[in-house]
């Protein structure tokens, strides 16, 4: 999946997490394939046993089989269209974006190798295990998305301020969320983290603010 014309393919950090990714998302595709095996036994099963009774048979009702086979059809296309997206799309177009905008030269991609290759100046999860972390000049997140792992970065020099909100109520066991947009001027977001409680945004606004002073904090 590479593409020779992207800046992200200067980091030798991008390379090796572009590769892994879309082996894991190819080896997923590899494992549908053969649970795609399983409905079309079991349906195909259902309606031999309804022949084996009679369903065929002149005056017989073959309402269920049409069902079947209609469910059986759908259940088949749905799952070649999650193949197909696993073998063509790219896992890590996200991540690409991102240090496409950030790694401008062969020098930046470098350093950025450098850095990540360090231990993070801060990491925090939620309970997702979504994470969010800071480097010397870029702060990142970690998540899922469509199964995949994926990297957001913005440059640490361009965060300005975070606003933070509740975004659902506290259920039993588990505490409220608060996404946090990370905001450049202007309070536009440059990237959105979803924080267990209050607790988590009070550790990412101390342990950010150590490490870059002039962020405000915006509080709905």
């Amino acid at each position: 999946m590479g593409n020779t014309n992207s800046n992200a393919e200067l980091s030798s950090w991008f390379r090796a997490y572009e590769k892994e990714v879309n082996g894991v998302k190819n080896a997923n595709g590899n494992k549908k394939i053969i649970l795609l095996i399983v409905p079309i036994l079991l349906i195909g099963g259902m309606i031999g046993m309804m022949i084996k009774n009679g369903a065929l048979q002149e005056g017989q009702p073959r309402g269920g089989i049409y069902v079947l086979l209609a469910i059986g059809a759908f259940i088949i296309v749905m799952m070649l269209i999650g193949i197909k997206r696993a073998k063509t799309s790219d896992a890590a177009a996200f991540t690409r974006k991102d240090l496409d905008a950030l790694l401008d030269s062969p020098e930046t991609a470098e350093e950025f190798d450098r850095q990540m290759k360090a231990a993070p100046l801060f990491q925090v999860m939620n309970q997702k295990n979504d994470y969010v972390f800071a480097t010397k000049d870029y702060l990142g997140m970690q998540f899922p998305y469509l199964g995949d792992a994926t990297y957001r970065f913005i440059r640490l020099s361009d965060v300005a301020s975070i606003h933070s909100y509740q975004s659902s109520p506290s259920r039993p066991g588990f505490p409220p969320h608060f996404d946090m947009e990370f905001c450049g001027p202007n309070r536009k977001p440059l990237m959105t983290w979803v924080a267990d409680g209050q607790e988590k945004v009070d550790e990412i606004w101390e342990k950010l603010t150590n490490i870059k002073s002039d962020i405000n904090s915006i509080a709905d």
